[in-house]
């Protein structure tokens, strides 16, 4: 039996795409950790838990070193 599984491309990562974040949308239940990150302000994104807990941090590029970091901007339990 032959299968055609194709790989995904390189270069491309599993992550959701930027949407306009609303406070809605850090008050839902997910049933595992969800990333969102916000269109309106590159860099913003919200993780939020399976317990409720939204954790808003910044992703950006350190001038120094040249690596991304991510700094914790505040939490919200909801």
């Amino acid at each position: 039996m032959a299968s055609s599984i194709a790989p995904s491309p390189a270069g491309k990562r599993g992550r959701n795409s930027s949407v306009i974040l609303t406070d809605r949308m850090c008050e839902k239940r997910v049933a595992k950790r969800t990333k969102l990150y916000d269109r309106k302000c590159p860099g913003l994104y919200v993780s939020i838990t399976t317990t409720g807990v939204a954790t808003f941090s910044f992703k950006f590029t350190d001038r120094e070193t040249g690596k991304q970091r991510n700094r914790l901007a505040w939490r919200l339990q909801c």
